[in-house]
Order: C-alpha cells, then structure tokens, then sequence
C-alpha cells in the first residue's frame, strides 16, 4: 500500500524546521517585538495587495516539461520576471502586481508559447495550464487569455474581484468605494449609516453572519480600519484612484486577520509607461431629484465633485509615479421627523411661566410647528390639562428638512521603483483628507449636528483630518518573494463650540432634544509593520509572515461640557422639575472636568499558509495564525476601572465591588490560534468545474469605543448621577448655565462612590467598566460551494455558508435587579453606584445561507452578477453598541432581564432572509456598414446595481420610567446605554397582529400601543427581542453613459446616474416605543430617486 503524502511532502528539511519552529514560537507566546527583529531579514508581503500565478507545463501527451524557461511581463510598466519550472514542470510566481501581462514560455524540442492579455487581481492565487507544441523554439505559438480559464476558483475561499471599470463605471451612490462589497453573495447592507468618526459614513455591510464591526478594510495591504470604531474605514480613497478591490467573505487566507468579517482590499493606482490620466466632475442638484415621501418640499442639495489624477513614467520600465487630488463640496438637506412641542404649548408655558427655563428653551429654539397632532382627549398621551375641562395637544410629528455643508479634499501620491532588473522594488504612497463642516447656531428650526444627533442649541464646527502612509520594499529571489511593509495612518478631528453652554436635555414625549455642543477632539495614530516570505517548493506554495501594530488614542481632549437631563413627561418639563441628571465634575472640588485620556496598545500576528497542489485536480490551502491583541496603557497611569470584592457568586462579588484605579483593564488573551482549512477540486479536470469547501476561525480584536469608554471613573473623575425620586442624591440644581452643586464635592468614599452625610442619600458614579476576564471573540465559519462554467463563460455558484460567533462582546449595565424600585426606592446592587456598563462577553449568533450566483465576465463588452440568499441569523445581543443606525428605532440597551440573557435570543438585529443583488456592465458595439451611424449607436454604455432585500427585525418596548408606565420589571433603566430605559411588554393576544405588513400598515400603523399588556410590577414582559419585521428594502441604481473618442487615444464620457431610479419609496423602521405618540408608524425614509451627471477626460 502506498504512503499518503504528508503535509511536508516536497518540502526542504530546512522549510519544515522553520514550520516547526514557527508553530512552537506561537506555542510559547513569545513577545512579538523579539520575534520581529529576529524573522526581519527574512519575511515579506506578496500576497495581500499581489497576484501569484502557478503554471503546470506538459507536452500533448500530459507529461510533465521540466526546466522550461518563463519569462513574464507586466504590460502596462514592462517588468518582467524570469523563472524556470522545476521538475514536474511546474513553478508559482508570486508578488506580481495586479494587472494585465504578456507570458513567454520557451522548452526544447518545443514551439515557444506566448500569452497576451493575462488578467491577474489582487490578491488572486492563478493557475494555467500549459500544453507545448512539438517544433522548433523560433517557432511561436501566439494566443490570446482565454479570460474563462481563470474565472473557476482553485483556492478554498469565497472572494469576488472587481477591477478598475468595474470599480469607475458602476453606479454607486456617494461615489463610496465601500459600497461595493454589499454585491457580494454572502453580503447584506444595512440601510442608513452606523455612527462615524468622520462627517462622511460609509455603507454598513455585514457578511456571512459576522457583526460589521468584525468587517477588515485593507489599502495596499496595510490596515485602513479605524482603531477605535470598529468596523469603519479610516479612509476612503477616491474611487478614480482605485484599481481594484477584492472582497473575502469565507475562509480568507491566515495572512489577513484582526477581524471575523470581510476581507475588503484595495489596491490604488500606479504609474505605467503611457502618461495617462483623467479629469472628472460629478454634480447633483435638488432640481433634478424627486422629493422624499415624507418631506414638506423637495429638500435643498447642490453636490460638486471634481478633480483629476494623472500617472506616468519618470524612467520607463523602472520609476513610476501616480498623483490624485479629489474635492468635494456638499450642501445638502435631508429629509426628517421628529416629536415636538405644539405652537399651543408653547404660547401657555409663554403666558403662565414666563421666566421658567422650559420656556426659555421653547422661546429661543423653537421648533416649526408639526404638521400631524393627533386627537386631543383626556386619555391622549399628548394632551395636557390646564383646568376647567380643558386640554392643549402638547407634541406632534414635524416633517422637516435638515441642512448641512460639508468640504472634503483629499490628495493622493504614488511612486514605484523598481532595480535590479526587477528583483527590487520601492513603493511608497500617501493619501491625506481634510473634512470640514462649519455649523453655527441654529434658532427657531430643527438643525443636526457634525455627530450626527439631532437636537436643538448651539451647533460646533467640525474639522477633521485624516491621512495614511505606505511604504514598501520587495526583493525577487529565483523561488521566493521577500516583501517588508510600513504603515502610519492619523486620525484627528476637533468638533464643538466655545461658546457652548446649554446641557443635553431629553423629554419623554419630544424626540428633538436641547443640547448645545462642547468641544472635543481625537487623535489616534496607527504605526504597523508587516512582513511576509512567500516560497516556491513545487507543490506546495509557502508564505510566513508577521504583523506589528502600535495603537495610539487621544479622546476627550477639551474643555468639561454641561451634562444631561433627564425629563419623564412633558409637564415636568415645563415645570422645570428634572427627573435625573448627570455631571462629570472633579469628586474632590465638585467643579466641571473632563476626562482626556492618552491609550496605547499593542498587537501582534504571526501565521503559516501553505497552498498545496495535491494533484492536478485537487489543491489544499492550510493556514495557521496566531494573534494577540495587547492590554491598553494610559500615558499618565490614569486606568480606571471595577475591582471585583469577594463573593460566592457574580452578584455577591459586584456587591463588595470598587472602582478605582487598576494596572491593566484586563488579561490578554495568549491562545489565539486560528486554523484555516480549505479545498478546492476539479472533479472531471478540464478547468470548468469546481467544489470548496473550508472551515476557518478568526478573531476580533475588542471594540475601540467600549474599551476606552473606560475612563470617566472614580479616582480622578466622577460621573455622578442624581435622581431624588429614586432617593440616588438629595436635590437636582437645574439651570442654563448649570449651576455648582456642592453635593458632587464630597469626595469618594474607599469603594468609589461619594461620600455621603448621615441622613442623605448618595450621588452615584455611573461609567463603563470592562470585564478584567474579558476573552477574545471569534467566530467559526464553514461553506460548501459548487461553481461551473455552463456555456461559453457563463458560470453557475451553488453553495451553503454557516457561521458561529463565540463569545462575542455586548454592553450591559450589571448594577441592576428586577423588583428594585417596587419600595419607591433604587437600591442597586452596588448601592455606591448607578448605571454600570459593563463591557463583557456572553453572546453566541448562529447564521446558515444558501446561495445561488450566476456571473459572466468574459467579454469587454458585457459583464454581469447576480446572487440570491436565503439565510437566518440568530443572537441574542447583535452589536457591542446598538443604537447606531439611522433606521434603528430602538437604544443601545443591553438584555431586559439582567439575570436571563437567553431570554434576549431571537432574529439578529441583521437578520434579512431574502436578498437578491446585481450588477451590470455593458457596452454594446454594432458592425454598420455606414461610418456616421456607427458613431450614433456605438460608444453607449449601461450599468445598474439591483437590490431587493426583506426588512430589519425590530422588537416593541417602553423607554418611559415607572412613574410614565414604564420600566415594567422596576430595574430602574433595562440597560441602556446612556441612561434611559427599555423594557418590553407582554406578548398582544393571539390574532391581534397581522402575520405580515404591507407598506402602508407602517404609514398608517402596525398596531395601537393598546393591544401590548403591561406585566405585572417588578416582572419582565414575555414579548420576544425582534420580534416583528420592518419594510422591506427595494432600489435600483442606473448610467448611462456616453463615449467620444477625440484626439487619438483620448476620451470624453458624459454620464447620468439615477441612484433609486425608480423612486421606491424605502421606510424607516416603525417607532417602536410604546411611550411616543407615533408609535408604531414609520415616519421616515430614505432617499428618493437622485440623478447625478458626470464628465471625465480619460488621457
């Protein structure tokens, strides 16, 4: 019986000691900075922003050619490489630049074979098979790259590639390169745009049952994701400076980690041997755009964006340079509602209390009047009696247009060099953005702020500035590829307002709050180095690699802000009577402060993949990576967070707990090992047909904001909470300006909470606590796909995907117990405390989909792709911090039921069972017998992007206190995230909601609030999380296109785009609060139909 081959099979003694040696550094945890200076001599990048080709070369007979000569050429630069097959007649040629090349392949005793137009993506792993022809060597046999060839996948993961006309042509709405990894099969967008570091956010996309927040942005092959807001890109080039982007969903390689999510690379342009380039504007203008279903009037938007980029030679085959430059100008309104105050209300709290602070609020911000006041009656919840029998509506829903203009400039550049005969090359690049919004007072409208919440006060001017740097060297060996890498990338906004001076305020009833805006600014720095070997040794393609990252995060740098508070109803507002507020003060002075802090962090990677050619029919990749995401160090030592007491149970232990200042927020975890297993095979062997299949865990590092909101904490700053009426402090001080309550000047007692006279009920701290045991999440991912070229470059994809997150991260406050309220009093569990956000583990998802793909991308002419999935996601918490979305009607809450978190499970708050995506690219060319009709009909061009998909889940719940109704299991708050409450009722009687909703049910109303029961006192409702299905999600994205060829090889294109071409009319989730007069109605939407018109001079 013969041996199998084992995993070192055609590997040197050499190679398998450095495998070994590998797998035992990553066993033995040893600190990555020595490591790095140990391997720098020997690592490199290829594959990441690279190609590699394998090519197989065989006579007519299928018998190997050994030796034979390779020489390959880029054709766009001229670089060439020259390698020979080994003795199987095969060779992988690894770190060449995405793009098209010529190949030359020349044997003895055979006619010289020549390919042009081979087409290589990033980060693509390609192989050819080539047959020689008996002849002589002068002879040549010349063919052009059967595109075909390289459409079936021979690597056991699950990637789409799509190149530079695909990438310019597409129509893609705010012209977001990031929009474009939701066309993938396993992708699903998440309308309405997640919180952003910047003024611009990008499209949300979750892949394949991971939370967004997992999704990995690489540019270049360094990192591009922001530090401290996972799941968003730091930078987003302009699309007219990307040459390709290639976006991972299943089983990516062990070369890409930090993140369970999507791999989304982007590769920018470089210089060639033509001088080339282009000039572009793109405008849109409110004349041209319907207006939004529920906006008054059509709302203003002038959009212009322009620039040009431009690439070329410095010294022809060896030195190129590429420089960019893109500015955006954007006045634009958008289309909103909100809960405001009656014009009826404001005149009575005008007439009986004048000097009141409610009608200093109402008086000087005042809100338009709403267009929608319900009936007013005694038992309306938006009425108020004032004596006699009488009643005033006191809020309605405001339609209303929100303005804003925003500047944005970005500036690109590139150089490439190349020497040594093309066995060294030099590649450097920087991208640097400005963006800029110089808001200023709003008075007598509803106005939003560059954070992106709505409220009514002093708007701060934003100014950001990003930029990221790269650098690069790679060296040519004859059978190996040698590539160092670094990275910096800065992020530094400043937001806010002198003279800011009004506090957050909240009202029950009104969903546009007062709250002026204090300044504030971020600095976060990104330093990495990246290195990776890639190896030839016949079958087995191996590449080794490193990472090492420095994470820098200044936050809160700027003077102290006013605070919040808190109303429970609409007539304690206009009596001034606060329910709660919350300051941030000096424990030991009771003055105003802020809480800068100066984190730092280090993280570490280390991995082996090998891509093993088993036989001409079957190739393994098998991968192993190892992570470590470091503890987080503060500049002056300022670490604060919760030191468990002691205790037989989690409860007993939070009893005795203290807050105070601590060596490290918690443990690092050292096992971090991810194994990446995958196959491909060829089952009839004539390149038309393929099964994968793979299984693969990855890691996330914690999320940015939740571990650094760990810092408004007792010693060096207290968070305090007062609210009388829970007996949590004495008396609240309300003012504008805020006045000083010697009641925060206490100081702290030995646990953290503040000092407090006999007699007198404490003010509490309140904060973000991370778990000190706090593991890392992942996430176990497997697919089976089937793929084959039925006819003529047409290909079919079959496949299933499944995806289990493990211990992944939530936000809850712990400092609660249902029944606590049910004396008139909050005790707590920690008396000392209030609110304690703990940022901890818990959370399982299980995600399963089938997929069904049809795509052709063979001609120049006509590209297409489509995909439908069916899929379920379940979980029982779906972001570390919801709340996030701007269709998201529901708060960043944790579980309902501290002590049930499986009562949380249900449809991920992701969850869309049906999707169905396209894209479209065509150009059409008609053979005329006649010259001048030839230039009517030919040079069009039509592309669209199609997405029709079900609706979000939503879940029904009360965010009034218990005195309005709410807080059903008195818990004091359901743990919200910043304050507030959420608790959901009883399940309605059976028959009482409709199996299913048509769009003008979320017009009209799912349901009256009346149909949900309110559990008993101190008990938690049986309604289940995400319970009910909001409006489905429906757009079509149009161009056209026209082409003019002027002055040779220069072009002209005018465009029209119509971004939701046919205006579908796309809703918000309904209001799910039980408390808003609105409830159950959707009252929002997105964007109607937006035509954009564009020109570019190509040269």
């Amino acid at each position: 019986m013969s041996k199998r081959p084992s995993l070192f099979s055609g590997m040197t003694n050499a190679s398998r000691q450095l495998v070994k040696l590998t797998v035992q550094l990553m066993r033995n945890s040893i600190s990555f900075s020595v490591l790095c200076l140990c391997l720098m001599p020997l690592l490199g990048l290829a594959q990441v922003t690279d190609a590699t080709l394998k090519l197989s070369v065989s006579d007519a007979q299928n018998n190997s050619v050994a030796h034979s000569s390779v020489e390959i050429s880029n054709e766009e630069t001229g670089l060439r490489r020259t390698v020979t097959t080994d003795d199987r007649g095969q060779v992988t040629i690894a770190g060449l630049a995405s793009g098209n090349y010529s190949l030359s392949l020349k044997a003895a005793g055979f006619k010289t074979f020549q390919q042009r137009n081979l087409k290589l993506n990033v980060g693509q792993t390609a192989e050819l098979a080539i047959q020689l022809s008996v002849g002589e060597v002068n002879e040549v046999v010349n063919i052009e790259a059967a595109v075909a060839q390289l459409q079936i996948s021979t690597e056991g993961r699950v990637a789409d590639a799509l190149d530079q006309r695909k990438v310019s042509e597409l129509p893609i709405p705010q012209r977001d390169v990031y929009a474009l990894p939701k066309l993938s099969a396993g992708a699903t967008f998440i309308p309405g745009a997640a919180n952003s570091t910047k003024l611009t956010n990008s499209p949300v996309v979750t892949v394949n049952g991971n939370r967004y927040r997992g999704n990995n942005y690489v540019l270049d092959g360094a990192m591009n994701s922001n530090s401290n807001n996972s799941g968003e890109p730091a930078i987003v080039p302009s699309i007219e400076a990307i040459e390709e982007v290639q976006v991972q969903t299943n089983n990516f390689s062990s070369e890409f980690g930090r993140g369970n999510g999507a791999v989304i690379n982007l590769r920018t342009k470089s210089g060639t041997n033509q001088f080339h380039g282009r000039l572009w504007e793109f405008h849109r203008n409110a004349a041209l755009n319907a207006r939004n279903f529920f906006a008054p009037a059509n709302p203003p938007l002038v959009f212009n964006q322009f620039g040009g980029n431009a690439g070329g030679p410095i010294i022809k085959d060896k030195t190129f340079f590429f420089g960019s430059y893109e500015g955006t100008r954007n006045a634009a309104g958008r289309a909103a509602s909100f809960q405001v105050e009656t014009p009826q209300l404001r005149e009575y709290v005008n007439r009986t209390a004048p000097n009141s602070i409610a009608n200093k609020l109402l008086t000087q911000f005042a809100s338009p009047a709403p267009q929608q006041v319900g009936a007013c009656t005694a038992a309306s919840n938006n009425c108020l009696s004032i004596g006699n029998g009488q009643f005033i509506p006191t809020n309605g829903t405001l339609f209303t247009t929100i303005n804003d203009y925003v500047r944005y400039n970005q500036f690109l550049g590139r150089v490439d060099h190349s020497f040594n005969d093309g066995k060294d090359k030099f590649y450097g690049r920087y991208i640097y953005e400005n963006q800029a919004d110089n808001s200023g007072a709003t008075s007598g409208s509803v106005n939003q702020s560059g954070l992106g919440r709505v409220m009514r006060g002093m708007q701060g001017a934003f100014d950001g500035k990003f930029s990221n740097t790269n650098l690069g060297y790679t060296k040519v060996f004859n059978r190996a590829v040698n590539d160092a890498r670094f990275a910096f990338q800065t992020i530094s906004t400043n937001r806010g307002n002198d003279d800011a001076v009004v506090p957050q305020i909240t009202v029950t009833g009104f969903t546009a709050g007062w709250g002026d805006f204090f300044n504030s600014a971020t600095k976060i720095r990104t330093y990495e180095f990246r290195d990776v070997l890639t190896l030839d040794r016949g079958r087995h393609a191996l590449r080794f690699g490193g990472e090492y990252r420095r994470l820098f995060k200044g936050l809160s740098i700027a003077a102290p802000d006013a605070g919040t508070y808190t109303f429970t109803s609409i007539a304690s507002f206009i009596a001034d009577q606060p329910f709660r507020q919350t300051l941030t003060v000096n424990p030991n002075t009771g003055e105003r402060t802020n809480f800068p802090r100066y984190f730092t962090q280090f993280e570490t990677a280390f991995f082996f993949q090998d891509d093993w050619k088993v036989t001409s029919k079957l190739n393994l990749n098998l991968g192993l990576r190892h992570d470590y995401f470091g503890d987080v160090s503060e500049r002056e030592g300022r670490l604060s967070s919760i030191v468990f007491g002691q205790g037989n149970n989690f409860r007993e232990r939070l009893a005795n707990a203290s807050l105070t200042r601590v060596d490290r927020l918690y443990t690092p975890q050292k096992t971090n090992f991810s194994p990446r297993i995958g196959l491909a095979y060829d089952p009839f062997g004539d390149g038309k047909s393929a099964i994968r299949a793979g299984f693969s865990l990855a890691y996330q590092p914690h999320h940015g904001q939740s571990i650094s909101g760990a810092r408004a904490l007792p010693p060096d700053a207290l968070q305090g909470v007062v609210q009388p009426s829970n007996r949590i402090g004495t008396r609240i001080l309300y003012g504008i300006p805020v006045p000083f309550n010697p009641d925060f000047a206490r100081g702290l007692n030995a646990q953290g909470g503040v000092n407090t006279p006999p007699g007198q009920n404490a003010i509490r701290p309140t904060g973000f606590v991370v778990n000190p045991t706090i593991k890392t999440q992942y996430s176990q991912s497997w697919f089976l796909n089937l793929q084959r070229e039925v006819w003529n470059g047409w290909i079919v994809e079959a496949g299933y995907n499944g995806t289990r997150g493990v211990n992944l991260e939530r936000i809850d406050d712990v400092n609660r117990f249902a029944g606590d309220l049910l004396d008139g009093r909050e005790d707590r569990i920690n008396p000392n405390f209030s609110t304690l956000l703990f940022v901890t583990n818990g959370v399982d998802s299980h995600y399963h989909a089938a997929t069904l793909e049809v795509r052709r991308n063979l001609s120049k002419q006509f590209s297409v792709q489509a995909n439908y999935r069916w899929s379920k996601w379940l979980d029982t918490s779906s972001d570390t911090s919801t709340g996030q979305f701007a269709d998201n009607s529901e708060p960043g809450k944790g579980a309902q039921n501290i002590d049930c978190l499986r009562c949380e499970r249900g449809r991920s708050l992701f969850d869309i069972p049906h999707r169905f995506s396209a894209q479209l690219l065509w150009t059409p060319t008609f053979s005329l017998g006649n010259r001048w009709a030839g230039q009517v009909v030919n040079g069009w061009q039509l592309s669209a992007i199609v997405t029709q998909q079900s609706g979000r889940p939503f879940s029904v719940w009360n965010g009034a206190a218990s005195t309005a109704g709410g807080d059903y299991n008195r818990d004091g708050g359901g743990g919200a995230v910043g304050g507030g409450f959420y608790d959901r009722p009883n399940a309605p009687a059976t028959g009482a909601v409709k199996s299913s909703f048509n769009k003008q049910d979320f017009l009209n109303g799912l349901f009256p609030a009346s149909i949900f029961p309110a559990p008993t006192p101190g008990t938690s409702g049986n309604l289940g999380r995400n319970t009910f299905r909001g409006p489905k999600f429906s757009a079509v994205d149009l161009s056209f296109a026209r082409i003019f060829t002027v002055l040779e090889n220069k072009q002209i294109q005018f465009r029209v785009e119509a971004f939701n071409a046919f205006n579908q009319v796309n809703l918000y989730l309904p209001n799910a609060d039980l408390s808003l007069g609105n409830f159950g109605k959707s009252t929002q939407a997105f964007e109607a139909r937006t035509l954009q018109i564009g020109a570019r001079f190509i040269f």
